[in-house]
């Protein structure tokens, strides 16, 4: 094959490629706001402790991710003996 050859399929994978991030980016876009959503409806269920803002609801998700990860933990040591 020739140079020319070449440069075709690399061009041709690249506009593949291409495609791929384009169009994939659109089916992560609804999960997240979903996710942010669910997360939001869970703050307002225990009462916004941190005020009602995005920085508060940051902030609760952090605190919650840190809980979660103990209790991960705790548990994975108790049942891997």
């Amino acid at each position: 094959m020739n140079h020319m050859g070449y440069l075709k399929k690399i061009k041709r994978i690249y506009y593949e490629v291409k495609y791929f991030f384009e169009n994939s980016y659109k089916a992560f876009i609804p999960v997240t706001l979903n996710a942010d959503g669910a997360f939001y409806t869970d703050y307002k269920n225990v009462g916004c402790p941190f005020g009602d803002s995005k920085n508060g609801l940051n902030s609760w998700i952090r605190l919650r991710k840190k809980r979660e990860e103990r209790e991960f933990w705790a548990y994975y040591k108790k049942n891997s003996d």
